[in-house]
């Protein structure tokens, strides 16, 4: 309403009124983002609740089944070194860390 009113400084006004919606957009942008990271967390935290109540049942039972280590390993891998050492790799299913590494120090 005041830049209707004063002309002379209608240049000053639409700057400013440009840096305001400048502001706006980057702000509804940064809103966005934060809903889309919402999502995404929530869809992480319901995969790991699953996970948390699969390792639950395990532990309940007190020992792991085949069926349940068949669940949670898709595979095993055993290499011996030069020293006699072992590593042993399990590939994890579904949403299990990517791989775990046990090193085995030889027993001499």
């Amino acid at each position: 309403m005041g830049k209707i009113s004063d002309r002379s400084r209608a240049e000053f006004y639409d700057s400013m009124i440009e840096k305001r919606e400048k502001e706006i957009a980057k702000l509804q942008q940064k809103i966005s983002d934060c809903h889309e990271y919402d999502k995404v967390c929530k869809q992480r935290q319901q995969a790991l609740t699953s996970t948390s109540s699969l390792l639950d049942d395990i532990l309940s039972e007190g020992r792991i089944s085949d069926a349940n280590l068949r669940m949670l390993v898709s595979g095993v891998t055993v290499h011996q070194n030069e020293d006699k050492s072992l590593d042993v790799q399990f590939e994890m299913n579904g949403d299990f860390a990517d791989s775990t590494m046990i090193i085995f120090e030889p027993a001499f």
